[in-house]
């Protein structure tokens, strides 16, 4: 994995928590081993940033609002897009210096701060 994908994983890993319809810390670690399992790569990623206790991780992958993603530019290559519900626009990145960015934007927008890019 390089630098610049820690975000999309951390994306990846949200929506496989919604799929499976766990919804907190608690609903991870009390998961049925089925629930474990169908979390397949993701459930080291999420187990350890709880563990972790990085609040601002924690809400990224639990807080139900505002809603994200990440998703990869087409055609394909290094972007990356953080799509952020309320915002007209995609976040775009494609290294490390800009995932950096991405992440402290997605922190605000958890916060409920807002700030221009």
């Amino acid at each position: 994995m390089t630098h610049e994908d820690r975000l999309l994983f951390l994306s990846r890993a949200r929506a496989c928590l919604r799929d499976l319809g766990l919804a907190s810390p608690e609903d991870v670690l009390d998961a049925p081993y089925p629930a474990q399992a169908a979390m397949q790569r993701h459930y080291g990623l999420v187990s350890r940033v709880i563990w972790g206790g990085n609040p601002d991780a924690l809400a990224a992958l639990f807080s139900p609002s505002p809603s994200w993603r990440v998703a990869t530019h087409t055609p394909p290559g290094p972007h990356r897009l953080l799509f952020i519900d309320g915002e007209s626009d995609p976040f775009l990145y494609e290294d490390d210096a800009g995932e950096r960015a991405a992440w402290r934007h997605l922190v605000s927008a958890l916060r409920g701060e807002h700030r221009q890019r």
